[in-house]
């Protein structure tokens, strides 16, 4: 069914049916006409020279695809007569557009691409997923496809479901056994020239031993030991805070498990581990009144 705009219009498509002896119910066809009456794939447009300039953009306007767009000329007459002529009432308006076409519009999308690609650096996104396996046609994104690390919250996958993100490799993950809304991973881009010294590091492995004694209500962490091709070390952490917890029951979580990497527990080892840069993402769910 063609879709339709203004009487005249339903009138010549009427008089074509007739004209070729083609099937038709007027009724029908006048409620598909109306219904049809925003926006439509196919506009039948009767070329008529009497149309006023905003009733010509209206009717043009309503198309979805320009090749859902007939115009049918009357007459046999295939001149377009609009346009061929100033008019005064818009010479304003196509000033203003002229003055918008020599200005680039600026989006956010754009401009993050921008800083993104300019600097040639690491560049990472935080994402709260709330089901990975349902939302993992989200991240096909400008922006996603040009990072080089993925911090995921709330993936609500087990530690033994795997999930495929295009282009991307998963490198650490976790989730609390019996708590749905939960879970946390890291992705690296599957060409990224960075090197994952260790997948989970002994951060996680000690999170799950805690996990075989008692399931920490608070959150879940994971990391990743990042070596850059400058040779540049960086740990990398995302972590997941389940709601309602208070601030000091959320910082004694993150400090117990990241401890090594604080100068105490780093100097109680006799490593350096406080020196290396570290990277937490993640969602907090902080508030910071409680």
């Amino acid at each position: 069914m063609v879709h339709i705009y203004y009487s005249c219009a339903f009138q010549l498509l009427v008089e074509e049916c007739k004209k070729n002896d083609m099937q038709f119910n007027p009724v029908r066809m006048y409620a598909d006409f109306e219904r049809a009456i925003h926006t439509a794939a196919n506009v039948v447009w009767p070329s008529i020279q009497t149309h006023s300039l905003s009733l010509l953009y209206v009717a043009l306007s309503r198309v979805t695809s320009i090749d859902g767009l007939y115009i049918v000329p009357k007459d046999n007459d295939n001149r377009f007569y609009h346009g061929r002529k100033n008019d005064t009432s818009i010479i304003s308006l196509q000033d203003e557009f002229r003055r918008l076409s020599l200005n680039t519009l600026s989006t956010i999308g754009r401009t993050i691409l921008d800083f993104m690609n300019d600097r040639k650096k690491l560049s990472m996104v935080t994402f709260n997923c709330q089901s990975l396996r349902k939302h993992v046609s989200d991240l096909s994104d400008p922006a996603i496809d040009s990072s080089n690390i993925l911090f995921l919250s709330e993936t609500w996958s087990n530690d033994d479901e795997n999930i495929d993100i295009p282009n991307f490799d998963c490198i650490a993950k976790f989730k609390r056994k019996n708590v749905r809304s939960a879970g946390v991973a890291i992705y690296q881009k599957s060409n990224n020239t960075s090197n994952i010294v260790t997948s989970n590091m002994d951060i996680l492995l000690r999170h799950i031993r805690e996990v075989d004694i008692g399931q920490s209500s608070i959150g879940d962490i994971c990391a990743a030991h990042c070596v850059l091709d400058d040779g540049t070390n960086i740990i990398m952490v995302v972590v997941y805070i389940s709601p309602n917890n208070t601030v000091n029951k959320i910082i004694k979580f993150i400090y117990r498990r990241l401890m090594i990497y604080g100068r105490v527990g780093s100097e109680e080892l006799g490593e350096n581990y406080h020196t290396l840069p570290l990277i937490l993402a993640g969602d907090f769910n902080i508030n910071f009144a409680s």
